[in-house]
């Protein structure tokens, strides 16, 4: 044999070999990729059937959100009336508050005006008393000088009327007895 067919043999056989290689090892890879596309395969299965339960918990969860959505607004409008109906009967405390002060400044302004009236009327009454007392004490004193008045009066009553006899009497013995001539003449009242 030939040189080159020796070389050609041996290249042959090498080819073979390398193509016995080749083919074991695409044979290899053709096993193994069909081993990872099945792997591959049933990662997508898993992964879709994932995906669908993923899919039912988001739904489940949106749900759940949603609820808790509404139940969060609810409880909040329920505060937000809770604390509009506080801050109205905070409001009216606070205006009925305000009214019994105004009450309260208007009774102590009452009692101090009342106070006042009635410290007047005390001084008025004291001062009628006293003025009572003093009109009282003024009449006694009256009383007592009318009655030395009133018996001064009798006694000079009974002066006059004494008087007035023993006058009368002593014009009638003048009346009786003969008048002298000097005496007859017009008697002057002017002194």
């Amino acid at each position: 044999m030939s040189t080159a067919g020796k070389v050609l043999s041996i290249l042959v056989t090498l080819v073979a070999f390398l193509w016995i290689l080749l083919a074991s090892s695409v044979t290899q890879l053709n096993r193994n990729g069909t081993q990872a596309l099945e792997a591959l395969k049933k990662q997508v299965a898993k992964l879709e059937t994932d995906v669908v339960a993923t899919n039912r918990a988001f739904v489940e969860l949106t749900d759940q959100t949603q609820l808790q959505q509404r139940n969060t607004q609810t409880a909040l409008t329920v505060l937000q009336a809770k604390q509009a109906g506080v801050e109205a009967k905070r409001a009216e405390h606070l205006e009925i508050a305000s009214r019994v002060r105004l009450q309260v400044a208007d009774v102590d302004s009452m009692l101090k005006s009342a106070t006042t009236h009635s410290e007047q009327r005390l001084a008025e009454k004291d001062a009628e008393t006293k003025a009572l007392a003093d009109t009282q004490a003024a009449v006694e004193t009256l009383k007592g000088q009318n009655t030395e008045l009133l018996t001064r009066l009798t006694s000079l009553r009974e002066k006059f009327v004494s008087t007035l006899k023993e006058n009368k009497s002593l014009i009638e013995r003048l009346l009786k007895s003969p008048v002298p001539a000097a005496l007859t003449r017009p008697a002057s009242l002017s002194r």
